[in-house]
């Protein structure tokens, strides 16, 4: 009998309707489901690492948060291992993947419509589409360093970094990252004849405007402030991203194509 592990937010938790529904479509796929409430993130890795077997499929319910904390975890699970997403409202990730409600992700699990998908490190964490940094405690004069492929180095007064995962780009896939900065002040580089070809804005009002935008493979940023994931948790410096990269298979809507890299394949939909 096959095993799902689903991880709920604690808010979802709280919907007995849901919950009812849920026992009872596992019931009927003849799957063992365990339940795990998700008090924080760090509940994610806890109970990744006593599992004494893998699952047949770890599947995120509720919040698109929480399934962003089961990949950051990826390195705690088997290589292939299959995840999925039940959606409880409309949202980014659910329209990513097709996905109408928890009804129509229900039936998608069933159907088991599997992608290949690579996840790109970020310390000994993962990410699928984008990562958010922030920068907290930068002094006044503080500046944040960025070094990429090894041939460019920038600092900035940057306070919000954004890390994209290019091969699920609608129009330009490719297994490039991209990083964008975000911050009002100026920029300085080693390296200005690079960036003279790059689009990228300064703007002294508006905190949020974008300050560069930039492709790599292998970047590390340095800061003399504090770096802290999508979910508070403060990041060992330097922060290294791209070094390494995860393989794991992600249950999709069938008749739905997810955007990729051409070189990630599509799989069966059969368990293996």
């Amino acid at each position: 009998m096959s095993n799902y592990h689903l991880f709920i937010d604690n808010k979802s938790a709280e919907n007995e309707a849901l919950l009812t529904y849920l026992r009872d479509w596992a019931s009927k796929l003849n799957v063992t489901a365990e339940f795990h409430i998700v008090e924080d993130f760090t509940t994610i890795g806890t109970i990744l690492k006593q599992q004494t077997e893998a699952a047949s499929a770890y599947i995120c319910v509720g919040k698109q948060d929480t399934f962003s904390a089961l990949l950051s975890y990826a390195k705690l699970l088997d290589d292939n291992a299959v995840i999925g997403y039940i959606p409880l409202t409309k949202n980014t990730l659910a329209q990513k993947l097709g996905l109408k409600n928890h009804k129509d992700a229900c039936k998608a699990i069933a159907q088991r419509k599997l992608f290949e998908i690579t996840l790109c490190s970020i310390n000994q964490y993962f990410m699928l589409f984008d990562y958010q940094l922030k920068i907290t405690d930068l002094p006044e004069d503080g500046t944040t360093q960025f070094f990429i492929d090894k041939k460019l180095q920038i600092k900035s007064p940057t306070g919000s970094i954004k890390l994209l995962n290019k091969q699920f780009d609608s129009m330009h896939p490719s297994k490039s990252l991209v990083i964008e900065g975000y911050e009002k002040h100026e920029l300085e580089t080693e390296s200005t004849p690079i960036l003279q070809n790059l689009a990228f804005k300064n703007n002294h009002v508006q905190s949020s405007q974008l300050q560069f935008r930039l492709p790599f493979k292998v970047a590390q940023i340095e800061s003399a402030g504090t770096i802290r994931d999508p979910f508070g948790a403060v990041l060992k410096k330097p922060v290294s991203i791209g070094l390494h990269s995860k393989k794991l298979r992600l249950i999709v809507k069938r008749g739905f194509e997810l955007t990729q890299d051409q070189s990630d394949k599509l799989l069966s939909t059969e368990e293996s």
